[in-house]
């Protein structure tokens, strides 16, 4: 395995840093455009509309996570399961320092927005969101 793994390219290293927060951005501005259309019309409840836009939003914040843990695992320089590295450490030591970052910084990022993002469709299953529109 060594020697033919390079370090994560460009596009991996984006997508784990933006698919999390993009996803939670299309999720609060269409989920409050789609929960207020549907608290216009008299029998409308708004998990009809949020959830499923949450649920695509969600496996799209999936996606970065996954992403961006295996962009960390092939830059991290040690593997505490004791599994091969899968670089070795001549490899490693060619890695920028911004791959890293970008590497570690996704994970946050996709972390936390991707906690943000299922936070935002439970209230739609707990409460009655048209409630007090009405």
């Amino acid at each position: 395995m060594n020697g033919t793994v390079t370090s994560p390219s460009q596009g991996r290293l984006w997508f784990g840093i933006a698919a999390a927060p993009a996803a939670w951005s299309l999720t609060e501005l269409a989920g409050y455009a789609l929960a207020s259309g549907v608290c216009a019309s008299p029998s409308g409840h708004p998990v009809a509309a949020v959830l499923p836009l949450a649920s695509v939003t969600i496996a799209l914040g999936v996606a970065g996570f996954v992403i961006a843990f295996g962009n960390v695992r092939r830059t991290n320089p040690t593997q505490p399961d004791g599994d091969e590295y899968p670089m070795t450490r001549t490899e490693l030591a060619v890695v920028p320092s911004r791959v890293r970052f970008m590497a570690l910084g996704g994970l946050m990022a996709s972390s936390l927005f991707l906690a943000g993002t299922v936070l935002f469709a439970i209230p739609s299953l707990v409460v009655h969101g048209c409630a007090g529109a009405r």
